[in-house]
């Protein structure tokens, strides 16, 4: 990275809307996420091996804003489950295309797009979107503290040995410096369950309307004019 480039990324962490909304996303004036993950050009060029910085602190994110580093927020929450849904295109032979035209290819993903935000409308899931380079993500929240977090609690059913691993803390390890309440074990299986069913309905609505074939987490497809290229619905940050 070029320093005009380092300092264009620096200076669009400096922006007070733009620090705003993160501070938001990560829980507003009181942090709730559990954790938070600096990574970026200024730790690689003060001698980090790997360019990344893990921190529990919410006074910690201010510096991390100011040395440009993007800032990613963990799934994990104190209050509530937080639902992310991974939308994006993938091509098993060649990236070229999605990076030298991604307006073409932004149109291509734009029916499956659709048919997820009718989807989420029809269901009454109040959700947020951004967009990455390559799709979408879909992003709930869900308070341990309402009705519907109790009826996900019911239909979530996490493996025993992963509630075995959930239980165990390590000191030497910032991720893991207290247990996984069960709750919200049940909550995150229960939106991997719900992702997946709902994926299976857009896979259905978009047969005829979308250009490209749509699958769960890069499932192979034919090979195509761009190669073997399809929309992924990803779900497997819930399971292999």
């Amino acid at each position: 990275m070029s320093d005009q480039q380092f300092e264009a990324v620096r200076e669009y962490y400096r922006n007070r809307d733009v620090r705003r909304r993160i501070e938001e996303f990560c829980g507003g004036d009181k942090f709730s996420c559990e954790y938070i993950v600096g990574f970026g050009e200024f730790l690689a060029r003060n001698g980090y091996r790997r360019p990344l910085r893990l921190s529990n602190h919410q006074e910690d994110l201010s510096g991390m804003m100011d040395q440009g580093l993007d800032v990613f927020r963990a799934v994990w929450d104190k209050k509530a489950t937080l639902a992310v849904w991974d939308v994006e295109y993938f091509n098993l032979d060649t990236w070229h295309g999605l990076y030298h035209n991604q307006l073409l290819h932004f149109k291509l993903m734009e029916p499956v797009y659709l048919a997820i935000e009718e989807l989420l409308e029809e269901y009454g899931i109040p959700h947020i979107n951004d967009s990455t380079s390559s799709g979408y993500h879909f992003i709930s929240l869900i308070p341990y503290s309402s009705t519907v977090h109790r009826k996900l609690e019911r239909i979530g059913f996490p493996e025993k040995s992963l509630l075995n691993k959930d239980s165990q803390t390590h000191r030497e390890d910032n991720k893991r410096l207290r247990k996984l309440p069960l709750r919200a074990a049940r909550g995150y299986s229960a939106i991997g369950r719900l992702h997946e069913f709902l994926s299976h309905l857009v896979i259905r609505r978009t047969r005829k309307s979308s250009p490209l074939p749509v699958t769960i987490s890069d499932a192979a497809v034919g090979r195509m004019a761009r190669g073997r290229e399809g929309m992924s619905l990803d779900i497997t940050q819930y399971a292999d």
